[in-house]
């Protein structure tokens, strides 16, 4: 749905435009003539059939198995001389039951994914507010599940306790100021600075700097903190890469987690195999915890699963996952799917189908 306005922020119609707008409010879409910017609401609904197996079995409706369900207005406006101003609100959707937002570290946010204005020209991008970390990216970039779904990487990342730290930034952060670089041969950078104002496990810097062209991207990140009120860092350092030789994309990541004597070396290898208009995906996983007495607490995760696309806009889906635990770890194929008793095995599967409007 697009609603454009003029370099005065008035609306412009006509009448094509008037009865585009009738049709729109049965499709669903509607727009004016434009002149200098443009406002645009997008998003996902992501729904699935889940199975979890953990100390009990629970059957459910759930969302995002290859994508995150959201509802997203943007827009951006044309300043001249190549530079641009524009926004970003994208809130989470929980399409089994219509609930929207989530948590942001400091309580419920509608806008929880993001929720950012900026600045753009050719010498980069500056925006400001609640984003994606840098150290984040190479998660995200170089899982084939994309971070998503039964059989995401993030089963085996520590979010909830951040070994042990306040920190909540492994994925986005509030109060952020970030500078993305253009890119200049393929390289790029992604730079942040997040405010903690008085909040512990809030305060953050990073950097993720890389390489990309189509086909192949390396990149490496680093995230750095506030993990309590006496200044104790959590760090995340990590490095990944992808390799497209056309029938297959394998990729790659590792990553290490600290805060004070503890530590979290996660790796993770997987391969995409495109098959006419499907796609199989395949991912080992392991993560290794040391220090503090948790050397025994380690986990590793093997997923499978295949996308098709009915269309660019919708697909069907089916993903499972077992998570093998060890020592007192209790990483979960599901954090829906109820307890796990130290140090025992959690499966999953699931069925869905995407669409992206």
């Amino acid at each position: 749905m697009k609603v454009q306005t003029n370099q005065a922020g008035a609306r412009e119609s006509s009448i094509p435009g008037a009865a585009a707008c009738i049709a729109g409010a049965l499709l669903m879409t509607c727009s004016w003539a434009q002149a200098q910017s443009t406002v645009t609401l997008q998003g996902i609904l992501d729904v699935n059939v889940r199975m979890v197996r953990n100390d009990a079995t629970l059957y459910s409706l759930s969302n995002d198995g290859i994508s995150g369900s959201n509802f997203t207005f943007r827009g951006e406006e044309d300043l001249g001389r190549g530079l641009k101003a524009g926004f970003w609100l994208e809130a989470g959707v929980q399409s089994d039951t219509g609930n929207g937002g989530g948590s942001n570290g400091l309580g419920t946010a509608l806008f929880n994914r993001r929720s950012t204005v900026q600045l753009s020209s050719p010498l980069g991008e500056v925006r400001l507010g609640r984003d994606f970390t840098p150290s984040y990216g190479n998660i995200s970039r170089f899982d084939p599940f994309k971070a998503n779904g039964i059989a995401n990487a993030n089963n085996l990342e520590p979010t909830t306790a951040s070994l042990g730290s306040a920190a909540f930034t492994l994925l986005r952060t509030n109060n952020a100021v970030s500078y993305f670089t253009p890119s200049i041969g393929g390289f790029f950078a992604h730079a942040m600075v997040a405010a903690g104002e008085g909040t512990p496990g809030q305060k953050y810097r990073g950097l993720r700097t890389g390489y990309m062209k189509p086909g192949v991207e390396v990149a490496v990140s680093v995230g750095i903190t506030q993990g309590d009120a006496a200044d104790n860092d959590f760090k995340v350092v990590n490095v990944g890469g992808m390799y497209d030789f056309g029938m297959v994309r394998p990729m790659a990541f590792y990553q290490k987690g600290t805060y004070k004597t503890r530590r979290q070396d996660n790796w993770l290898v997987g391969v995409a195999v495109p098959m006419g208009a499907g796609e199989v995906r395949l991912s080992y996983q392991q993560a290794n915890q040391s220090g503090a007495g948790t050397d025994a607490n380690d986990a590793t995760q093997v997923a499978v699963g295949y996308v098709h696309r009915l269309s660019k806009r919708t697909a069907l889906y089916g993903n499972t996952a077992r998570v093998s635990n060890k020592g007192t770890q209790t990483y979960r194929a599901s954090s829906s799917g109820g307890a796990l008793t130290p140090g025992a095995t959690s499966t999953g599967a699931e069925i869905g189908i995407q669409h992206i409007f």
